[in-house]
C-alpha cells in the first residue's frame, strides 16, 4: 500500500479481466499514435499572450495573439497554440473545433502539487469567465490543452449542443481546474480514446466534476488527476450515466487510474451500466459519502484506497431483475484496502439480474471497518469473497461465523458470501506498492462459509498461498475435488482433528498421477491435523488419497478413511520420495496404508502411526508396504486386523509387507515400538523366489498373528531380528522359506550383510509339544541357510522344556535346513534317573548332544561347545533303592558363552534284587573231626570249596557269603555227612534254590584209656573155684565214642 496523493506508480498488466490486455497494450501507445493521424503537413506555432497591447499576426512571442481564441481559429490540425502565462478572462466561451495543441505556461508540469490557493497569472496560463470556459465541437478530436489553470465559470469543458463529428484523441492533462460552478469537464459526445491525466478539479460546488453523459468515451483514461471537493461531501467526482458507453476501444481498454477522488457524495459514480470492460486501479477514494458505485461491469478494480467514506467505500449494484444488462457484474476486485467506512467497506444492493451475483470475485483485499462486505442481494447466489484480510486472524464476523472477530459480513444475503480462505495477517507486505498486498504466508480456510465455484475451499486456499506458506483448516468437512500442491505449503487442520477433507470426484485408475487425489509434487509439504475421507460409502472412487513426488513431506497426525479405488485396490498414502508419515491412523482402506516405492525413497519413515484393517473376507490388507527399491523406518506403529485373503489370486494380508518384486534395494528397518497384532501375517519380508529384500527389526511387538509373526521369503532376503517379541502366533512366530537369511542372534558373528543381531527375542509360550503352533518353522532346504536363533527366550520354565520340540527343522524332517539356538539364559536338564543292578552296569557319561538328548536330557542349545559331566557315588551294593547310587551332573556352554549345570543330577540307582545260585560240590571237603571234641566246624575254605561255582550277576564269588546245613559236623556225620548251602550276594540276596552235596566226616583219633588199676592178687570164693576180686576200672576217653 502506498498513500500518496500524487504520482502513483505505473499500473501493473496482470489480473485484468480477460480479453482486456491487448487493449491495455495498444492504449500504451497513445502518444504516439494521436500524432501519426495528423496531417502530414507543415506544423504552425501560434503564440498568445494576454499582457500585449494589441493582437499581433500570433507567429511569435513578439507579435503573439492577445486571445487564445484568436489562436485556435488561426490554427489549422496539427498546429500548436502556445498561450503565455497571464490572465485571460473570457466573455465567450472558447470554441475548440479543430485537431491541435493548446499549450499554457505549465505545459508538461503536473498540475498535481503545482497551485498552492489560487492560481497565479505570473506563472500559470490562467482562463477564467463566468460561464463554459472551453466548448468542445466537432473537429477537436486528437486535440490536446495542456498545462492551464481554468477557474469560475459555469463549466469548464463542454462539448458543444448539437456539434457534429467525434471528439476522438482529445488530450487534456497538467490543467488545474477550480470553482466552476457546474461540471469541471462535460462531455455527451463521442470521444473514443480521451485521456484526462495529471489534472486537477477542485470545488466547493454539488455538480459533479467530470460528467460523461450520453456519448460514447470508449477507451477513456482518466489517470492520476486530484478530484478535491471542499465543504460538504456532494455530487459525484466522476460521472458517468449513459448505456456501455464507457467501454474499450478499438486501441485500449478504459482506465480510471491513481486518481485522488476526496470529498464528494459519490466519488466516481459509474451509472447502471455506463463503465465496462476497463480498468480502475490504484486510486484514493477519500473521505466521499460513496468512494466508488454502481453498476460496473467487466472490470477490474484494483489497487485502490478507500479511505474513511461516510457511507460505503464500494457500493456495487443499480441492478435490475428484469434488465440483466444492467448492474456490477463480472467484476474483479482485488488489492484494494478499505478503512474508516461509515456503513460498510464495500455492499452489493439488491436487485441483481439472476446469475449477476456469482460473476463478482474479491480477491486479496483489507477490510478494516466494523462491517467489511454488506450483502443485501437476498436471492441467495454466492458473492466471491475468498482470499481477502478482515483485520483479524479469526476472520470476518457473519451469521454463519460468529466465531470471527474481524470485519463484519452483515445484510439480507450475508449468508451467501462465500470469504474462505482468508489472509490470516491484515498488514501490507508491500508498503511501496498501490493498494493491499496481502501476506501470503497464512490463509485459514472453514466451511462455516458458503463455497462460490466448483473449486474446493482448501484448492482455493492452496491456489492462493505463497510457496513456504500455511492453511490453516478449520473444524468442518470440506468437498474437494482432486487437487495439486506444486510449491512448499503447511496445511494444517486444529490439533486433535475434525477437519475432513471429502473427496468429490473420482481418481483415474491408469497408472499415473491421476490415480491422485492429493498430489503432491513440491518439496518440504506439510499436511498435519487433517482427516481424509475418500467417500467410499457412496461409490467414491479413489485410487491414492495422498500421492507424494516431492522430496522431504510431512503427513502428522492425519486421519485416513474409505479409501478405494476397487476390490483390492485403494491407498491412501504413496510416496516415491522421503516421507515421514508421523502420528497418522488409517481406517477401511481398501489395500494399502503407507506405500513407499521407489529409489527416490533413501530415508522414508512411518513414525507413532495406527492402521486398523478390515479383519477375515475377500480382501488384501497392508498397513504398510515397501517395493521398487524404497528404503524406509518405522517405529512406534500398531497395525492390526489385517486379516483377509486375496481370493483372486491367494495372497494373504500382512500388516508390513516389504517386497524387491518391482526392484531391488527394498529395506525396512523397524527401530523399535511397534505393535503388530492380529494379523494374519505380521511383518511379511520378500515375496517369494529371488526376493532380495532386507529388513532390521528390533524392540517390537509382532505377538499375536494368526499365520506369521514374522514370514522371510526369497533366496537373497536378508533379516535381522532383535528384541522382539515374537509369541503367541497361529502357526508359528518366525516362518522361513525360499533360502532366506534370517539372523534372529548369532552370539555376536555376522552372518548377513546387515549387521549384528543383538538376539533378545521372546518364542515363549509354543507348548513344547511338537505340534504347531512352533516358534520358529524352518522351510529352506537343506543346504541353503539355517535360521541363527542364539540368545532368545524361547519359554524355558522347567528344567524338561526342550527348544527342540518349539521347531519344525531338520530335526523332524531331514530334507529341510536346521534351526541353532540357544535360551537367553543356559538351562540344562540331567538325563531322568536309572536303575541298575550292578555297579558295573552304570553308563558311561555321554558326550555327544545327540546322545545326550537320546537319554532324555534337555539341553538349551543346539551346537553346545562343550558338555562334560562329574560322577558323586553313595552308599553300597542293596537290593533296596536309594541306597547305592551314582549322582551324575552334566555341565556345557553354548555357542555364545553361556553355561549351565543341571540342577538336579542324574541319578543312577544301582539295586540288585537277582538272587545268586548256589552250587554244592559233593566231596568236596573231608572233614576230620577235632580230636578233642568230635567236632568239625567247616571253615570259609571248606565253604568255598563246598560252594564253589555259586554264581551272582553283580557280585563276584569271593564276595559271595556261603552258608551250609549243618556247618559244624559231629561224630555222629561219620562218615559221611549230607549238607545244603544258601549263598547271599553283596546286596543280600539269598539263592532260592536248594543245593546239596555230600562230605567225607572221619575220626582219626584213638582212643584213650587212663587210671588203669593195678596188679590185684585173689583167693577164690569159699568153695568155689573163683574168687570175688574187686578193682577200680580204668577210665576210658575218645572224641566220639568207647566201648570197654
Amino acid at each position: 500500500m502506498q498513500l500518496v496523493s500524487s504520482g502513483p506508480p505505473p499500473r501493473g498488466r496482470d489480473d485484468l479481466p480477460r480479453g482486456l490486455a491487448p487493449f491495455f497494450d495498444l492504449g500504451r501507445l497513445v502518444i504516439f499514435l494521436v500524432g501519426l493521424t495528423l496531417p502530414l503537413v507543415a506544423q504552425t506555432t501560434w503564440f498568445v499572450d494576454a499582457s500585449v497591447p494589441a493582437s499581433g499576426d500570433g507567429l511569435s512571442a513578439a507579435t503573439a495573439f492577445k486571445t487564445i481564441q484568436e489562436g485556435i481559429t488561426s490554427a489549422v490540425a496539427g498546429d500548436t497554440v502556445m498561450v503565455a502565462a497571464g490572465d485571460y478572462v473570457l466573455t465567450t466561451a472558447l470554441l475548440l473545433d479543430r485537431s491541435i495543441q493548446i499549450v499554457g505556461a505549465q505545459a508538461g508540469v503536473d498540475a498535481r502539487g503545482r497551485v498552492a490557493g489560487s492560481p497565479s497569472p505570473l506563472v500559470e496560463s490562467v482562463i477564467s469567465g463566468t460561464g463554459v470556459l472551453l466548448t468542445l465541437s466537432g473537429g477537436a478530436g486528437g486535440a490536446v490543452l495542456d498545462g492551464f489553470a481554468l477557474t469560475g465559470g459555469t463549466r469548464a469543458v463542454d462539448s458543444a449542443s448539437g456539434a457534429p463529428g467525434g471528439l476522438d484523441g482529445l488530450v487534456i492533462r497538467n490543467c488545474h481546474f477550480s470553482n466552476s460552478t457546474g461540471a469541471f469537464v462535460f462531455l455527451d459526445k463521442d470521444a473514443a480514446d480521451l485521456s484526462l491525466s495529471r489534472n486537477v478539479f477542485t470545488s466547493s460546488s454539488t455538480a459533479p466534476f467530470l460528467h460523461f453523459a450520453a456519448g460514447l468515451f470508449l477507451g477513456l483514461e482518466v489517470v492520476d488527476n486530484e478530484l478535491v471537493r471542499t465543504g460538504a461531501p456532494s455530487g459525484a467526482g466522476l460521472l458517468a450515466d449513459g448505456d456501455h458507453n464507457i467501454g474499450p476501444s478499438g486501441l485500449r481498454a478504459p482506465h480510471l487510474d491513481r486518481n485522488l477522488v476526496q470529498g464528494h457524495g459519490v466519488g466516481m459514480d459509474l451509472g447502471s451500466r455506463s463503465f465496462t470492460g476497463g480498468v480502475i486501479e490504484g486510486n484514493q477514494f477519500v473521505g466521499n459519502g460513496i468512494g466508488l458505485g454502481f453498476g460496473i461491469q467487466s472490470t477490474l478494480i484494483r489497487g485502490n484506497e478507500f479511505l474513511n467514506n461516510t457511507d460505503r467505500g464500494l457500493a456495487l449494484g443499480d441492478g435490475n431483475l428484469s434488465d440483466p444488462s444492467r448492474g456490477a457484474v463480472s467484476l474483479t476486485v482485488r488489492e484494494n484496502v478499505f478503512s474508516g467506512s461509515g456503513q460498510a467497506d464495500a455492499a452489493l444492493a439488491s436487485g441483481q439480474a439472476p446469475g449477476q451475483v456469482g460473476t463478482l470475485v474479491f480477491r486479496e483485499n483489507l477490510f478494516q471497518s466494523a462491517v467489511g462486505f454488506r450483502n443485501d442481494d437476498a436471492s441467495g447466489d454466492v458473492v466471491d469473497l475468498s482470499a481477502n484480510a478482515w483485520n483479524d486472524v479469526t476472520g470476518p464476523m457473519s451469521t454463519t461465523h460468529v466465531s470471527g472477530l474481524g470485519a463484519q459480513i452483515t445484510g439480507a444475503g450475508a449468508s451467501a458470501v462465500d470469504f474462505s480462505p482468508w489472509f490470516d495477517s491484515s498488514v501490507d507486505a508491500d508498503a511501496l506498492t498501490a493498494g493491499f498486498q496481502g501476506d501470503r504466508a497464512a490463509f485459514t480456510v472453514d466451511d462455516d462459509s458458503p463455497q462460490a465455484g466448483s473449486e474446493g475451499r482448501v484448492e482455493e486456499a492452496l491456489s492462493e498461498v505463497a510457496s513456504g506458506g500455511a492453511v490453516s483448516v478449520s473444524p468442518g468437512t470440506y468437498a474437494e475435488s482432486r487437487m495439486t500442491l506444486n510449491q512448499p505449503v503447511t496445511v494444517a487442520g486444529p490439533t486433535g482433528g475434525g477437519a475432513t477433507l471429502l473427496a468429490v470426484e473420482d481418481t483415474a485408475d491408469t497408472p499415473s498421477s491421476d490415480r491422485a487425489w492429493l498430489l503432491v509434487t513440491a518439496p518440504s509439504v506439510v499436511l498435519k491435523d487433517l482427516d481424509f475421507d475418500g467417500d467410499s460409502v457412496n461409490g467414491r472412487v479413489v485410487h491414492q488419497a495422498l500421492r507424494i513426488t516431492g522430496p522431504n513431506a510431512l503427513v502428522q497426525n492425519c486421519n485416513f478413511t474409505r479409501i478405494k479405488n476397487a476390490t483390492y485396490a485403494g491407498i491412501a498414502i504413496v510416496s516415491f520420495d522421503n516421507t515421514v508419515v508421523d502420528g497418522c491412523t488409517f481406517v477401511d482402506i481398501e489395500r494399502v496404508g503407507v506405500l513407499f516405492f521407489g529409489t527416490g525413497v533413501t530415508a522414508g519413515q512411518v513414525v507413532n502411526c495406527t492402521y486398523t484393517g478390515k479383519g477375515l473376507g475377500d480382501h488384501e490388507d497392508h498397513g504398510i508396504e515397501l517395493g521398487g527399491g524404497a528404503v524406509v523406518s518405522v517405529s512406534g506403529t500398531t497395525v492390526t486386523a489385517c486379516s483377509g485373503t486375496n481370493l483372486s489370486n491367494g495372497f494373504e494380508s500382512a500388516a508390513i509387507l516389504v517386497s524387491t518384486f518391482f526392484g531391488a534395494g527394498t529395506t525396512l528397518s523397524m527401530t523399535g515400538g511397534n505393535q503388530i497384532h492380529a494379523n494374519m501375517i505380521g511383518v511379511q519380508i520378500g515375496f517369494g523366489q529371488g526376493d532380495a529384500s532386507h529388513a532390521v527389526i528390533s524392540g517390537d511387538d509382532l505377538s499375536g498373528n494368526s499365520r506369521f509373526n514374522l514370514s522371510c521369503s526369497g533366496d537373497a532376503t536378508e533379516v535381522i531380528v532383535e528384541s522382539t517379541n515374537l509369541t503367541g502366533a497361529g502357526e508359528a512366530g518366525l516362518s522361513v522359506r525360499f533360502g532366506a537369511l534370517v539372523d534372529a542372534g548369532n552370539c555376536g558373528v555376522e552372518v548377513t550383510s546387515l549387521g549384528l543381531s543383538a538376539a533378545g527375542n521372546d518364542f515363549s509360550g509354543y507348548g513344547f509339544d511338537d505340534l504347531q503352533p512352533f516358534a520358529v518353522i524352518q522351510e529352506n532346504p537343506a543346504g541353503m541357510p539355517v535360521v541363527y536363533a542364539h540368545g532368545n527366550d524361547f519359554g524355558l520354565t522347567v528344567a524338561t522344556d526342550d527348544i527342540e520340540t518349539l521347531l519344525q527343522d531338520d530335526d523332524e524332517d531331514a530334507t529341510v535346513a536346521a534351526v541353532e539356538f540357544t535360551n537367553s539364559t543356559p538351562l540344562i536338564f540331567c538325563p531322568p534317573g536309572v536303575t541298575v543292578s550292578c555297579p558295573g552296569d552304570v553308563p558311561q557319561p555321554v558326550q555327544t548332544l545327540a546322545a545326550f538328548r537320546a537319554l532324555g536330557g534337555v539341553i538349551s542349545t543346539s551346537n553346545p561347545v562343550t558338555l562334560t559331566s562329574s560322577d558323586v557315588t553313595t552308599g553300597s551294593p542293596s537290593n533296596l533303592p536309594g541306597v547305592h547310587f551314582v549322582e551324575r551332573t552334566y555341565s556345557f556352554m553354548d555357542a555364545c558363552g553361556g553355561a549351565a549345570s543341571c540342577s538336579a543330577p542324574q541319578v543312577i540307582d544301582i539295586v540288585d534284587t537277582v538272587a545268586p545260585v548256589a552250587v554244592c560240590n559233593n566231596f568236596a571237603v573231608a572233614a576230620t573231626l577235632d580230636p578233642i571234641t568230635g567236632v568239625y566246624a567247616l571253615t570259609p575254605a571248606d565253604l568255598a570249596a563246598i560252594g564253589a561255582g555259586s554264581t551272582d550277576d553283580c557280585s563276584a564269588f569271593s564276595n559271595l557269603q556261603i552258608m551250609a546245613t549243618p556247618s559244624t559236623l559231629t561224630c555222629a556225620d561219620i562218615p559221611q555227612a549230607t549238607i545244603s548251602i544258601v549263598v547271599m550276594d553283596e546286596a543280600g540276596n539269598l539263592s532260592t534254590n536248594v543245593a546239596m552235596c555230600t562230605v567225607t566226616v572221619g575220626d582219626t583219633a584213638s582212643p584213650v584209656l587212663t587210671a588203669c588199676p593195678g596188679n590185684v592178687t585173689a583167693s577164690t570164693d569159699s568153695g568155689l573155684c573163683t574168687a570175688t576180686v574187686s578193682w577200680t576200672p580204668p577210665v576210658a576217653t575218645d572224641n566220639c565214642s568207647v566201648t570197654l
